[in-house]
């Protein structure tokens, strides 16, 4: 950090190391959960798919942690709590300093494209059919370079980045007060503020929310309706198109055979 005041992944070393202090002064102690045993080959086929692997680990984390927070006590927060403080002021540094950041990038990418814009209209200056060609040109590369400037900036957000960071340790914080009954329902406020402000989805939100050891009191509601997807509202419009009953059959006028006129009769006209 004296080399280099501002930047962003200084801050954010500081503020875990000070975050990872606060635990350990707190005696927050999370037992390692134990991988599944690897199956047999001929149980590969009845085994669950790695989306339910991932959610028993996530619920096996979860129950450690919780069975660590039944432990601690309230001297061992208050001894925790000058670290967080700490960790707290490292976090909100590395948020200023990733928003500096992108913006100054913001800023050399439109004076880039300014620049080059400029040169095109220049040299074509003397020629108005060129200068024509060259500014549709210029434009259509400056729009080239903003697309890719902004993609790698969603590439990397680093303002988002730190948020979240920033978010989970006040979302661990909150567990840890509210397991020696302390206030912690602002803490928690305050962390999914900052998840709402990276970006984070609602449903990833709503899913750390369930996890929380305060759930109970959180009053989350019923799950909403998923979103349809583009892909299962064509299947929807497949299915009522399969099962739309056919249009009746119109009913006109009755379809009118011509008589054909016998021999004997013809002969007699």
């Amino acid at each position: 950090m004296e080399v280099k005041p501002d930047l962003f992944d200084g801050f954010a070393q500081m503020a875990s190391l000070e975050f990872d202090r606060a635990k350990l002064a707190a005696r927050l102690l999370v037992k390692p959960t134990t991988p599944a045993a690897p199956v047999a080959e001929g149980e590969a086929a009845a085994a669950s798919s790695d989306g339910d692997a991932s959610k028993a680990a996530q619920e096996a984390g979860v129950t450690a942690t919780k069975e660590a927070l039944a432990k601690i006590k309230a001297a061992d927060v208050a001894a925790a709590k000058p670290h967080m403080d700490a960790a707290h002021s490292w976090y909100k540094q590395a948020h200023a300093a990733a928003v500096a950041f992108e913006e100054q990038r913001k800023a050399e990418a439109e004076a880039r494209q300014q620049k080059q814009q400029q040169k095109q209209e220049g040299n074509a200056a003397n020629d108005t059919e060129a200068a024509d060609i060259s500014s549709s040109d210029a434009k259509n590369k400056a729009g080239q370079q903003q697309q890719q400037e902004g993609q790698s900036l969603e590439q990397l957000p680093l303002s988002g980045h730190a948020q979240v960071v920033y978010g989970n340790s006040l979302y661990e914080w909150s567990q840890i007060l509210a397991a020696v009954g302390q206030e912690w329902r602002p803490v928690l406020d305050d962390a999914v503020a900052r998840f709402k402000d990276a970006g984070c989805a609602d449903t990833d939100i709503r899913n750390a929310l369930k996890n929380h050891t305060q759930v109970d009191q959180l009053d989350l509601g019923p799950d909403p309706e998923p979103e349809p997807t583009p892909a299962t509202v064509e299947q929807s419009a497949q299915q009522h198109q399969q099962h739309k009953p056919a249009p009746p059959e119109a009913k006109g006028l009755p379809k009118l055979e011509r008589k054909t006129k016998d021999k004997a009769t013809a002969a007699a006209q």
